[in-house]
């Protein structure tokens, strides 16, 4: 897997979770789909997606 696809990943988590945090959870979904494209065995994407 590419560096740069892990690093955008984690940009589009860190942005999922502060939609997260302001309650918009239509982004939220947006950006996790996004995340896990990019690197489908990210845990910590799934971890927050079984909080939520």
């Amino acid at each position: 897997m590419e560096t740069a696809n892990l690093e955008q990943a984690q940009v589009s988590y860190n942005q999922g979770l502060a939609h997260l945090k302001s309650g918009n959870l239509d982004a939220v979904i947006k950006c996790f789909r996004e995340a896990l494209l990019l690197n489908p065995n990210f845990a910590e994407v799934h971890n927050t997606i079984g909080l939520i």
